[in-house]
């Protein structure tokens, strides 16, 4: 509830218009003639006029509209740069896989085959028989000591060493006599022993990358003529 009374309206009409607008004598009458003239007869237009419109600044049009922001040119967005692989003759080329001649050493990688071991013996735990058999030919054979067993190619029988780099197709090992020797997996019977088991796999049968080796599904086969 307000603490102050509304004016009156004859008092009203008596204060003085100070709204800084000037009227002439011309629109006061158009305004007064155009709200008698537009309003029904059966009302009280000189009192409408008196009391909505005489003495009182009406807007006529008040824009609110926000001024239309011109869309912002978006700037080409610059293409992601592509980590580009190298190929495998550029790899080559550039020696990444070379191991250099002081590296030719047995005792080298010996750290490595310990590692190796500890890994293989968590991957194995206490399985046997055919399923130590499918984690061994899925498992990380970089630091494994290997022996070709058979091979059509019978100057590898009998070689043996720590794998030390595996491609699809061969194994790169080096010998307890400090020799690096590259033997292909096609027509070649390998062992790896892990503690007191011996596993035996022909490298037909392995012809894949780590990576892909690791998620394929092994089948016994047979020696392939061997």
């Amino acid at each position: 509830m307000s603490l102050y009374a509304e004016t009156q309206e004859f008092v009203k009409k008596k204060l003085p218009l100070d709204n800084g607008v000037k009227v002439n004598e011309y629109t006061k009458k158009f305004a007064r003639d155009y709200v008698l003239d537009t309003l029904p007869k059966e009302v009280d237009k000189e009192k409408i006029y008196n009391d909505k419109v005489d003495r009182k600044v009406v807007i006529i049009d008040f824009s609110n509209k926000k001024e239309k922001r011109l869309p912002e040119k978006r700037l080409p967005e610059k293409p992601k740069k592509q980590s580009k692989r190298l190929s495998s003759r550029l790899r080559k080329k550039l020696g990444i896989y070379t191991i250099p001649k002081e590296n030719h050493r047995y005792s080298v990688f010996e750290p490595l085959h310990t590692l190796w071991k500890e890994y293989i013996g968590r991957v194995i735990g206490t399985s046997t028989g055919s399923v130590a058999s499918q984690r061994i030919v899925k498992a990380e054979f970089h630091g494994a000591f290997v022996s070709v067993i058979r091979s059509k190619c019978y100057s590898f029988v009998g070689k043996e060493g720590i794998v030390i780099q595996e491609t699809k197709n061969t194994f790169t090992i080096i010998s307890k006599d400090n020799k690096l020797l590259t033997i292909p997996k096609t027509n070649t019977l390998f062992e790896i022993r892990v503690s007191n088991l011996s596993f035996t796999f022909f490298g037909n049968q392995i012809m894949y990358r780590a990576s892909e080796r690791a998620t394929k599904k092994f089948k016994p086969k047979s020696s392939l003529g061997l």
